[in-house]
């Protein structure tokens, strides 16, 4: 990554944080493919490892049920922000949870 962002800047492009690029640039629909990938995630964790590791990621998971149903209903712009970074975290959370645990 840092040679990324040295390259990126030695051809005078602008370094982009990738989180905000994620927030503001996702839709409705692009949340909730997201949200039905990490559900699938979670269901590989469920059925390939312990009952504990499953468990533990349906909690870091559980945020996302709510932005699901809010995503249903219509919303407002702030409303999307909003859950583009609820969902942006919990990716975040889940990945960092499945490299400390080699899933």
């Amino acid at each position: 990554m840092d040679n990324i962002i040295q390259h990126m800047r030695e051809a005078g492009r602008p370094v982009l944080d990738y989180q905000d690029w994620s927030v503001y640039s996702s839709t409705a629909p692009d949340l909730l493919r997201s949200i039905e990938t990490i559900s699938k995630q979670v269901w590989r964790i469920q059925t390939h490892s312990t009952r504990e590791l499953g468990a533990r990621a349906v909690e870091l998971t559980a945020p996302l049920t709510a932005v699901r149903a809010q995503l249903e209903v219509p919303h407002d712009e702030e409303a999307l922000l909003q859950a583009a970074r609820t969902v942006w975290a919990v990716r975040q959370t889940l990945l960092a949870f499945m490299r400390a645990h080699r899933l």
